[in-house]
């Protein structure tokens, strides 16, 4: 199953994000700071990047430019994150970010995100503003991040 690192600062927003995770199969890597989050990116080589935007040493812009800057592969990245000013959607969709989900976001549409992206014909950008509303299919994660 695919590997997802985790670059979150909350532990209580980690801790809930990897167990929704490991409900959905997937293997997950966990870092509570950008510094973290780039040596794991470069030591473990994930399939799949979820990233908070605001964290204290490095933010979210950083640790995206410098994993770009510095892996070999390229590796979808999402941006987590409570911060909905659209000149930081933007900027970070601007440095290739893949996606950017605006907390609280169901888990539903979170994980179809996540799916989306682990596709392998999976190019596209997104964008989800927060709207509190759990998107219309089969799967049954409907907690909010």
């Amino acid at each position: 199953m695919a590997r997802i690192l985790v670059i979150e600062d909350s532990s209580e927003y980690r801790e809930f994000i990897g167990e929704l995770l490991r409900l959905c199969g997937y293997d997950l890597l966990e870092a509570d700071d950008g510094e973290g989050g780039i040596r794991l990116a470069h030591d473990a080589a994930p399939d799949l990047i979820i990233c908070d935007l605001h964290m204290p040493h490095i933010d979210g812009f950083c640790t995206l430019e410098t994993i770009r800057r510095h892996e070999h592969r390229h590796v979808p990245f999402i941006f987590l994150s409570g911060d909905s000013d659209p000149l930081h959607i933007h900027r970070g969709l601007d440095l290739g970010a893949e996606a950017y989900l605006v907390k609280p976001v169901s888990a539903n549409e979170f994980v179809l995100e996540v799916r989306r992206l682990l596709l392998p014909e999976a190019n596209g950008r997104s964008i989800h503003p927060t709207n509190g509303q759990t998107p219309s299919t089969s799967d049954h994660h409907t907690a909010s991040l």
